[in-house]
This record gives structure tokens, C-alpha cells and sequence, in this order.
């Protein structure tokens, strides 16, 4: 411990009070033994002036005789005998040079009939001297008294040297003093010296440590409540951490992100989803302008119109670029407030729109899409139909061929309505049957079917697939969608010089089988979207080739349902690979999607 510290402090307090009590102390003793030794000599003086007086029963005679023996007998004194009247009748031989008046202590003796004493500088001996004067009486009568005197200095020097020679018992009690002072003060201050570093364990969060309870009420109490303090503490901290943490996690696992900003604009904490919208590292976010932060310009005056009161407004109209990819953020504001209710800045959420635009937009392409699929078949058939009813039918040729285009429309119409139906069904994830079948089967099944077309065409067709291949299925899903591709392929390949080839590839417990041609290709920005619903690369050429916009859709949705995906790949000018990629031992216990009356294969449009 330092000397600075509460145990010297208590103990320099002890030696400061045992110092003055021992310097107080020798003090009042030094003066207590001279007033003592100069009343003793006081006491002396006047037995022997008493002693004097009864041996001179005459003022005259035997005065000096009387005198003159006192002085043998008590050579460091001085007499003086005084008659009634008060003149010096005799004198010892150091008196005699002394005045003869009487002095205030022989005016008492002789008027009073008493003894007196007093103290007086003495110009004649250079020093305090000490007289006591009795009177002499006889009978009853006062005739004269004797006057005794000595310097004082000589017993005033024997008291000093008798007050000096206490110095050595008096510094050994204060000695002793002080070691029961630093004791005293140990014992006191060890207990507050304990209470003191629990304190400090206290204040560097170490509440979990009790203090131990000292001796003594006051300080048992002060431990007691100092334990129960960091009881408090310990329990109101643990309560504000988890309540943190239940909030760090709330906000960490927040699909939408927080940013809290003060009124300077500055961040104050952003979670892990808002650094992503916003492609802001966590370390460079807290305590920067939201300005530094974020270079979005929508975003920045929406917190500033918040951070003025106005809570009204949302922002959806920003753009965010960040790795590449674009970002649409709907952003809200709310009002961050203290413990007062004072506003002290703004939370804003900021929640990722993107896909739902993109599925807003779909949904509206595809009612567009849809209502033109529809409506061109449509009106085809009621204009001819019109037309018939205002006479056509009086021309059989006419009639003939009207009728004809009727059908076709008919027929276009109901593909998309029979495509339509097939993707419901895909889309509302009923169980489906499955059953062993063999893929080369399906494969063979669905080249025949497009064998017309191709012969038409005249485009090679050529199916491939190992015969003890075997998968489980939908069988009728599965050949809807391999004809989808096959005759999409035979459509899109080289009229007169086309190739169409199914190939199976087996890799483990999955098997892919490819569809190939060597027709016009896809361009790159194309491929990601081709499998979307009424996809059109080539709307002109889509449609005259007779498809629905939905064929390569069904086919996506028939490989998710059992399990599998599709892929494409293409290089414009040389050819198409489509590729649907299913598991061999699919069972129906893990397969969902439509009942097994799926409806029969129908063709569709490349690029779609």
C-alpha cells in the first residue's frame, strides 16, 4: 500500500494527535514542576524564616547575632530584619547592599501579622529572586519580621534538569503510543481496505465476487449493501445484455435491414442484411455521415426529410448497384427516441423489393402475354366466323378455306388453354404417381411422335438410350416433356439439312438426357429467360411455326416436380444442347406436382 493510502493517513492522524498530546504533555509538566519546586522552596523559606523569627524575641539586641548565624547556617540565603516601623534593624551580609525599604511582603507581615511571599527581578542580584516574610511577634504583637530571599533561577534549573530526565520514560510511552496507534489504525482501516477493492472489482464489472462482512455495524452494514448493490447490478446487467443480444439476434436474422442514424445523420448501428443491400463493410458504417456511407441520393434525403419530422413519405424509387446486380429497396422511417421520449434520430428499414418486381413484372407480361395468346385465335375465328355469316358461305371454295382457318385457330387455341392447364397443375404441387418405366421407352415414344414433323422438315432425327436404363417416374409427364423438346429442336433446326439428336448420359444416381440441334442457337442474353412462360426470342418466327410460348416452361417445372433441373446451352448459328437432368431411384413418397392425367404431349415454340 502507498504511503498516500488510508492506512497512513489514519496513522499520520494518530502520530499528529500523540505528538501534540506528548509535546502538550511536557509542557504542562515543565511548568508544573518549576511552580512545584518554587512552592516547595517557598514552604522552606518560611519554616526557616519562622524558624528565625522565634529565636529573635526582640526587635534589637540579637538581631544581628540572630542574623548572623542564620547566614552561617544558611549561606545562599539572604535575611533582613525589620522593626515596627519597618526600617531594616539587620541585614545578612548579601542583603545588605539591598534598599531598605520594606517591600509589599513585609508591609503584609507587619500590618497584617501574616506571611507573604512574592517574586521580583532584582536589578541588585541581576535575577528573580524569591522572598518570604514573616512577622516576629511577641505575645500577641507584631515587633518587626525577617525577610528571607533567594534566587529562583538556581531552583527553576534543578526542576528543568528534573523535567529532562522524564524525556526518556515519556518518549518510550509515546513509542509505545504509536505502535498501538499503527495497530489501532491497521484494525481499522483493513476492513475499509477490503470494502475499497471490492469496490474496484465492483467497478471493473466483477459483480459475481462478494464482499466479505468486517466486524462492526457500520461497516457489516456498508458491506451488506454493497453486496446487495452488485447483486442488483449484476442482475440488471445480465437482463439489459440479453435483452441486447435477443436484439442483436432479432436484427441479425432480419431478412430486412436496419439502419439507426442520430440527428447529425451519422450511423449508429446498421445489421448484417442492410450491409448487404447496401454494400457497406460493418467497420466502416458506425459513426460516418450517412452521405460517406451510402452514395444513394433517394435514400439520403429520406432520412433527412424524417430527421426534420416527416415520417410520410417512402422511398422506393431507389436504385442500388451493388456486385453488378441491380436492387430495388422499399425504405421506411421511424423516429429513434431515449429514455425521455426525446427524439435523438431515425430508424429506417430498408426491405428488398427486387423480386417482388420482378414477379409484378412477370405477372403483368404474362397476363399481356396470355390475353394476346388468346385474343389472336380469337379474333381469327370470329372474323372468318363473321365473314361466313355475311355470305362467304354461298362460295364453297371460300367457305372451304375459311373453315379450315377456323380449325387452325381452334386448334392453337386449344394448346394454350391445354398448356395453361398442364402448368396449373405443375404449379399446384399435388402428388404425383410413379412408376419403373424405361427410359428408352419414353425416349422412343416421344421421337415417333415427332417423326412427321421431322420427315416434313426434312431433318434427321436420331434417339439413343441404353435399354436396361430404367427410372421412376410419371411417365406421361416425362414424355410430355421430351416431346416438348424433341420437337422444338426438329422446328428450330435446318430445313434440308437439319440434325435432332437425344442422347442419355449417366452420372451416378442421376441420368441426363440431352437434346441437340444444329438449328439457329440462342443468343446469350436469351438463355437465362427461356424457360420463363410466353418467352418469345423470334415472336414472328414463334408463331409460325405453330407454338405456344409454354412448351420449355412445362418442361422446367416436369424436372422439378420429379426431383431434377433443366440446363441449356447454345452458340448462335451452330446449334442448341437442352438437357434435363432427373434422379434414377425418385420415389413418389418425395415427389409432388400434378395427378398423373396430365394431359397428352403437345408441341411448343423454341426459346420459350
Amino acid at each position: 500500500m502507498s504511503k498516500s493510502g488510508l492506512l497512513w493517513r489514519v496513522f499520520g492522524s494518530y502520530l499528529l494527535v500523540i505528538g501534540l498530546l506528548g509535546a502538550g504533555s511536557l509542557a504542562a509538566l515543565r511548568v508544573t514542576l518549576v511552580d512545584s519546586a518554587v512552592d516547595a522552596e517557598r514552604t522552606r523559606l518560611a519554616e526557616t524564616a519562622r524558624h528565625e523569627a522565634s529565636r529573635a524575641p526582640t526587635p534589637a539586641g540579637d538581631a544581628s547575632g540572630v542574623l548572623a548565624r542564620a547566614a552561617e547556617e544558611h549561606p545562599h540565603l539572604g535575611f533582613r530584619f525589620f522593626d515596627r516601623e519597618g526600617n531594616v534593624v539587620a541585614a545578612s551580609r548579601d542583603a545588605e547592599r539591598r534598599s531598605s525599604r520594606p517591600t509589599p511582603d513585609v508591609v503584609a507581615a507587619l500590618r497584617e501579622g501574616r506571611e507573604a511571599s512574592r517574586i521580583f527581578h532584582s536589578l541588585t542580584a541581576g535575577e528573580e529572586v524569591l522572598a518570604v516574610a514573616v512577622p516576629v511577634t511577641v505575645g500577641d504583637e507584631v515587633v518587626g519580621a525577617i525577610q528571607v530571599t533567594r534566587p529562583v533561577g538556581a531552583v527553576r534549573q534543578a526542576a528543568v534538569a528534573g523535567w529532562k530526565s522524564l524525556f526518556v520514560p515519556v518518549g518510550a510511552s509515546v513509542a509505545l503510543a504509536c505502535v498501538v496507534a499503527l495497530f489501532l489504525a491497521i484494525r481499522f482501516t483493513r476492513p475499509i481496505e477490503v470494502l475499497r477493492r471490492g469496490a474496484e472489482q465492483f467497478g471493473r464489472g466483477n459483480l459475481k465476487r462478494k464482499v466479505p462482512t468486517p466486524p462492526g455495524v457500520e461497516l457489516g452494514e456498508l458491506a451488506d449493501a454493497l453486496n446487495q448493490m452488485a447483486s442488483q447490478l449484476s442482475e440488471r446487467i445480465d437482463e439489459i445484455t440479453n435483452q441486447r443480444n435477443e436484439r442483436q439476434a432479432v436484427l441479425e436474422s432480419m431478412a430486412e435491414g436496419v439502419l439507426a442514424v442520430d440527428g447529425g445523420e451519422r450511423v449508429l448501428s446498421i445489421n448484417r442484411a442492410a450491409q448487404e443491400l447496401l454494400g457497406i463493410p460493418a467497420r466502416d458504417a458506425a459513426g460516418r455521415l450517412v452521405q460517406e456511407t451510402s452514395r444513394n441520393v433517394a435514400l439520403q434525403r429520406l432520412i433527412a426529410r424524417a430527421l426534420k419530422g416527416d415520417f410520410s413519405t417512402e422511398c422506393e424509387e431507389g436504385s442500388y448497384i451493388r456486385t453488378g446486380s441491380e436492387t430495388v429497396l422499399l425504405a421506411r422511417c421511424a423516429p429513434l427516441r431515449d429514455g425521455g421520449g426525446r427524439d435523438i434520430g431515425v430508424v429506417t428499414i430498408l426491405t428488398n423489393v427486387t423480386r417482388l418486381q420482378k414477379l409484378e413484372n412477370l405477372r403483368r407480361e404474362f397476363v399481356a402475354n396470355v390475353s394476346h395468346e388468346l385474343r389472336t385465335p380469337i379474333t381469327s375465328i370470329k372474323g372468318f366466323t363473321e365473314t361466313l355469316l355475311d355470305g362467304a358461305l354461298e362460295n364453297p371454295e371460300e367457305a372451304e378455306r375459311f373453315v379450315r382457318i377456323i380449325a387452325r385457330q381452334s386448334d392453337r387455341l386449344c394448346d394454350v388453354i391445354e398448356d395453361l392447364l398442364s402448368l396449373s397443375r405443375l404449379d399446384r404441387h399435388e402428388r404425383i404417381e410413379t412408376e419403373d418405366v424405361s427410359l428408352a421407352k419414353l425416349i422412343g415414344q416421344s421421337a415417333d411422335f415427332c417423326r412427321d414433323l421431322a420427315a416434313k422438315n426434312a431433318v434427321e432425327l436420331d434417339a439413343s438410350c441404353p435399354e436396361d436404363l430404367r427410372l421412376r417416374v410419371n411417365p406421361v409427364l416425362v414424355e410430355q416433356a421430351l416431346t416438348n423438346l424433341i420437337e422444338n429442336a426438329v422446328k428450330y433446326s435446318k430445313p434440308g439439312g437439319g440434325k435432332v439428336a437425344v442422347e442419355v448420359e449417366r452420372n451416378g444416381s442421376t441420368v441426363r438426357i440431352h437434346v441437340r440441334d444444329n438449328g439457329v442457337g440462342i443468343e446469350k442474353e436469351h438463355l437465362e429467360r427461356v424457360f420463363e412462360r410466353f418467352y418469345r426470342i423470334d415472336k414472328a418466327r414463334s408463331r409460325e411455326v405453330g407454338g405456344t410460348g409454354l412448351g420449355l416452361s412445362i418442361v422446367k417445372n416436369v424436372a422439378q416436380v420429379h426431383g431434377g433441373s433443366v440446363s441449356v446451352s447454345s452458340t448462335p448459328g451452330e446449334g442448341t444442347d437442352f438437357s434435363v437432368t432427373l434422379p434414377l431411384g425418385a420415389g413418389a413418397e418425395n415427389i409432388t406436382g400434378p395427378a398423373r392425367d396430365a394431359g397428352p404431349p403437345n408441341g411448343t415454340t423454341h426459346g420459350s
